[in-house]
């Protein structure tokens, strides 16, 4: 199987209270993991496959029709399923009002 990125990055203007950072879409490889911490919201819609997330020590499964979203600052861990891969969409925000 072959993993597909883009990612698109926006031109940031620090007077919006909420801005877009950037965005991107994924088909992920059997297994495919990110972990880590962020210092902006990040927020996944999975639109196939089935993958796990992990925050505070509690893991999530989540499969096509489900989001998740990460805070700045929190610890997380996401992976893609064995046998059924995730395809998600993403974007990175920040801003006062988020």
């Amino acid at each position: 199987m072959k993993r597909i990125f883009e990612e698109f990055y926006n031109i940031v203007d620090d007077n919006f209270n909420i801005y877009a950072l950037f965005s991107g879409y994924e088909k992920c490889i059997p297994l495919h993991k990110v972990e880590g911490f962020r210092d902006y919201f990040l927020f996944h819609y999975i639109i196939e496959g089935k993958g796990s997330v992990t925050v505070n020590h509690r893991t999530h499964n989540l499969e096509k029709g489900s989001g998740f979203i990460f805070p700045p600052g929190e610890r997380y861990c996401y992976q893609s399923d064995e046998k059924t891969p995730w395809i998600y969409k993403w974007i990175g925000f920040s801003g006062s009002e988020c």
